[in-house]
C-alpha cells in the first residue's frame, strides 16, 4: 500500500516561522517534523511515499531528497497554488495508484501504530478519530459500532491519519477542495469506517505547540 504525506499547506498560523520554514521541516529535537513520518511508515511496512509540496517545496525536496535515508521512496506532487486537502490528493492520483491509500497531514505529532489500520478497506474510507483539541472543540465527527457518523453529541476529531479509495477524488469538481467535501456525501451513505485513538496526538499550528513539544 502506498502512503501520501500531506505537506503543501502554508502554516499561517504558525506567524514568523511559517514564513521561512514549511511546517514539514519544523524541528523536533533537531529533527524535521516530517522525518518522523518518514521513518514511521517505513516501519509499518510503506514504502512507497508521496508528498505534495507547494511553498518551501525545493527545501522539502532538498532536505528529503528521493527518501532512501529514511529507508522509503519518496514521489513528489508539485502544485503551483495550494489546492486544499482534498485537491493536493486528486493531484496525485496518478502517482498514487488505483488501490487504497493511506494519508498523513504532515502537522500532527503522535504515537499512533500505523501497523494495525486496516490491511483490506471494505468502506470507502476508514479514519483515525481522537480527541477534540482545545481550538476544536466540536469535533468532526461521531463513531457508532465502527461506522463514521456526522450526527451526534459525542464529536470527535479527525486525526489526520486515514485510509483512502481513489475512487473518491476522481469525480470532477473543483480543483481546490477539502478531504471534508469528499468524506461528508459518503459518511451520509454510511460507507465510512473508523476507529478512535486515545492515545498521544497534537496538531502542531501555533509556535506555542511547537515550543511546548520540543523541549
Amino acid at each position: 500500500m502506498k502512503a501520501m504525506i500531506l505537506a503543501a499547506g502554508l502554516g499561517t498560523r504558525m506567524k514568523k516561522i511559517g514564513e521561512e520554514t514549511p511546517k514539514a521541516l519544523l524541528l523536533i529535537n533537531n529533527r524535521p517534523l516530517i522525518v518522523y513520518h518518514l521513518e514511521n511508515l517505513a516501519n509499518a511496512g510503506y514504502k512507497e511515499i508521496v508528498i505534495n509540496v507547494c511553498a518551501h517545496a525545493d527545501k522539502i525536496k532538498k532536505t528529503l531528497k528521493d527518501g532512501r535515508e529514511f529507508g522509503v521512496h519518496v514521489h513528489y506532487s508539485t502544485e503551483t497554488e495550494p489546492l486544499g486537502t482534498g485537491g493536493g490528493i486528486a493531484k496525485a492520483l496518478p502517482l498514487l495508484g488505483d488501490q487504497h491509500f493511506l494519508v498523513i497531514s504532515t502537522d500532527i505529532w503522535t504515537d499512533y501504530p500505523l501497523n494495525q489500520l486496516p490491511a483490506y478497506l471494505p468502506s470507502s474510507a476508514h479514519l483515525v478519530l481522537v480527541d477534540n483539541p482545545p481550538d476544536h472543540t466540536q469535533g468532526d465527527f461521531g463513531l457508532e459500532d465502527g461506522i463514521v457518523i456526522s450526527s451526534g453529541e459525542n464529536k470527535s476529531t479527525y486525526g489526520g491519519i486515514g485510509l483512502f479509495h481513489p475512487k473518491l477524488f476522481n469525480k470532477p469538481r473543483s480543483n481546490i477542495f477539502s478531504i471534508i467535501d469528499v468524506l461528508n456525501p459518503v459518511i451520509a451513505k454510511r460507507q465510512v469506517t473508523g476507529e478512535h485513538y486515545q492515545g498521544k496526538w497534537i496538531n502542531i499550528n501555533t509556535p506555542e505547540i511547537l515550543k511546548r513539544i520540543d523541549k
